[in-house]
C-alpha cells in the first residue's frame, strides 16, 4: 500500500496521458513535482498498443511519487486496450486489476452508468482494502453526491480517500459553478469536516481568436515583433476564472485547488498539422497571455513572438521553470520547435509552476461572518465558515 497523506499536496491537476502534458511534468523540477498529485486520464489519444506503454512512462516521470489514474468516461472514444477497463462486472474488476499492477498508481473510481449505487460502495472499499487510497472525480454533483457519501460511509477511514469536485469549463457559468459547488461541498462537508476536498475546473478556450486585444500590421504597436508580411501581430489577455471561483469558495481554507493544466476539456489534437500560427502562450497566476504571428510557422516567427512576450513581461524568467527558459532562448533565436504540441508543453509547464507556486502560499487572511482571522487551512473550517463565504 502507498505511504502518502493527500494532505501534504498543495496542487492537484487533472491532465491527460498525451505528449505534451507528459512532456511538461517530465521537464518539472523535483521540489515542485513534489508538491503536486497529478490526476492522468487515459483515453482515445492514446493507441491501443501504448495503452501499458504510456502508463508506464508516468511513472517514470512522477520519479517514484503518487498520481491519480483515471480511465476516463465511457461516453468518450477510447482504445481497444482502454475500453475494457470500463467494464463494470465484479466491481469493475479489470480497472482495479489494471491499476493495482502499477508501482505509484492511485486509482479514480468508476461510476456505473446503469444506475446501480451500490457498484461504487463495492469497488471503493475493495480498492481501500488491496490498494489503500482512492480518488472520487464527481462530474455531475447534483445526482453523484450521494453515491459518493455512501462509498465514504463503507470506508475504513476516510483520510484513504479524495473527493474531487469537477465544473468542467466554467467560462460564462462561474456563478453556476459556484452555486452547484457549494451545495456539493457543504454536503460533503457536514458529513466528513476532516475530507479532503479539491476543486477541479477550466476557463481555457478551445480558440483564443475572440481573446485577442490588438490585430497590427507591419511594425505596429507591437513592433519588436517586427514585419508581419501578409497577416499581422496578436496578442491577448485570459483571466484564470477556475482561480476566482477557487477564491469565491474559500480559497484553501476550505477546499484544495485543482484545475486541467490551462486545457480546454476538449482540446485540439496536438499533431502539427498544416492549420496553425506560430503562437506562445504564457501563463501568469491569474491570467494567460498569449502573442502570436498570423500566418507565420517559421522558426523566426516564434523567436519574434518570444521578443515580443520578453518585452511585454519584464517578469520573465524569474519563475526558473523550463518553459520559461524555451522561451527566454526563443528570444534569443534558439528555437526548441515549431508546432503546437511543443508549445502547449511550455504553457502546461509554466502553468504548472505558477500554480503550484501560488497554491503553496497559505490562504490570505479573511472576514468570514464579520470576525477577522488568521490564514487557516481548509481542513481547520467548519461548515459555517463555507454557509458564510
Amino acid at each position: 500500500m502507498l505511504d502518502m497523506r493527500f494532505e501534504d499536496f498543495a496542487y492537484f491537476p487533472a491532465l491527460r496521458a498525451r505528449q505534451a502534458e507528459m512532456r511538461a511534468l517530465t521537464e518539472m523540477d523535483d521540489e515542485r513535482l513534489d508538491q503536486i498529485l497529478p490526476m492522468m486520464t487515459l483515453g482515445g489519444w492514446v493507441p491501443a498498443q501504448e495503452t501499458r506503454r504510456a502508463v508506464d512512462r508516468i511513472g517514470d516521470l512522477m520519479r517514484g511519487r503518487p498520481y491519480l489514474l483515471n480511465v476516463g468516461s465511457p461516453h468518450q472514444p477510447a482504445g481497444d486496450s482502454v475500453a475494457p477497463l470500463f467494464d463494470p462486472a465484479q466491481a469493475f474488476l479489470a480497472w482495479r486489476s489494471f491499476v493495482g499492477d502499477l508501482e505509484g498508481a492511485i486509482p479514480v473510481m468508476q461510476f456505473e452508468t446503469r444506475g446501480d449505487r451500490r457498484a461504487l460502495v463495492r469497488q471503493a472499499v475493495l480498492v481501500e482494502r488491496v490498494l489503500g487510497r482512492l480518488a472520487f472525480r464527481v462530474r455531475h454533483p447534483e445526482t453523484e453526491i450521494e453515491q459518493v457519501l455512501g462509498a465514504l460511509h463503507a470506508l475504513d477511514d476516510t483520510d484513504n480517500a479524495v473527493v474531487y469536485l469537477d465544473c468542467g469549463y466554467l467560462r460564462g457559468a462561474l456563478f453556476e459553478s459556484w452555486r452547484v459547488l457549494t451545495q456539493a461541498l457543504i454536503r460533503l462537508r457536514m458529513a466528513y469536516p476532516d475530507l479532503i476536498v479539491v476543486m477541479l475546473g477550466t476557463s481555457f478556450p478551445a480558440s483564443v481568436q475572440q481573446f485577442s486585444l490588438s490585430a497590427l500590421g507591419p511594425m505596429g504597436a507591437m513592433g519588436t515583433m517586427g514585419t508581419m508580411g501578409t497577416g499581422g501581430a496578436q496578442r491577448g489577455v485570459l483571466e484564470i476564472q477556475e482561480r476566482s471561483l477557487h477564491a469565491r469558495l474559500g480559497g484553501n481554507a476550505l477546499v484544495a485547488y485543482g484545475d486541467y493544466g490551462a486545457l480546454h476539456p476538449q482540446p485540439r489534437p496536438t499533431a502539427d498539422g498544416s492549420d496553425w500560427t506560430a503562437r506562445i502562450d504564457y501563463p501568469k497566476e491569474t491570467s494567460w497571455v498569449f502573442h502570436r504571428r498570423l500566418n507565420d510557422q517559421s522558426r523566426a516567427g516564434y523567436a519574434m513572438v518570444a521578443s515580443a512576450l520578453m518585452a511585454s513581461e519584464p517578469g520573465m524568467g524569474e519563475l526558473d521553470c523550463w518553459g520559461e527558459r524555451m522561451i527566454v532562448e526563443a528570444a534569443q533565436g534558439e528555437v526548441f520547435a515549431r508546432g503546437p504540441a511543443a508549445w502547449l508543453a511550455v504553457r502546461i509547464n509554466i502553468h504548472l509552476a505558477r500554480q503550484v507556486e501560488l497554491s503553496m502560499r497559505p490562504s490570505p487572511a479573511r472576514i468570514i461572518g464579520g470576525r477577522g482571522q488568521e490564514p487557516l487551512e481548509w481542513h481547520e473550517c467548519g461548515v459555517e465558515d463555507l454557509l458564510e463565504a
